[in-house]
Parts: C-alpha cells; structure tokens; sequence
C-alpha cells in the first residue's frame, strides 16, 4: 500500500486511470509532476500476476494504491 496526503483525484481521473488505456498527460495543477506511468505499470504488474489494484483517493485529501498479489507455492 502506498498512501500519500496530496492533492487527491476525483470521479473521472479515477475511472481513466483505471481503464487499460495510455497514461493521463494532463495535469490538474502547474506544480503537479508525472503522467501516471508508474500507476499503469502497477497495474500491469498486478493484472499478469494474477494479484489485484485498487485505488481509493478523495480531492484535496490524497491518495491510496492498493496492490495484493497471491501467494506462491
């Protein structure tokens, strides 16, 4: 679990992110850095390892990435 306490996503930045799509480019603040790489490899990484991504944020408040993946034999 990463959590941090920046300035948050709402509805629609959430739902993007979630889909299997290209990076966000845009930004929502001119001091904001990063395109939402990392979050689209997390989210690879978890999907063919079979584990599972969550992410829970509220705007103004910050942002929680859940990543579980299963246990090996």
């Amino acid at each position: 679990m990463v959590e941090d306490t920046g300035v948050g996503m709402d509805e629609n930045t959430l739902k993007a992110l979630l889909e299997d799509a290209a990076p966000l480019a845009k930004k929502a603040h001119e001091d904001t850095i990063g395109t939402g790489l990392g979050l689209q490899l997390c989210k690879s990484y978890s999907k063919r390892n079979k584990g599972k991504f969550y992410i829970e944020s509220q705007l103004g408040k910050g942002t929680k990435m859940i990543v579980s993946l299963p246990k090996t034999q």
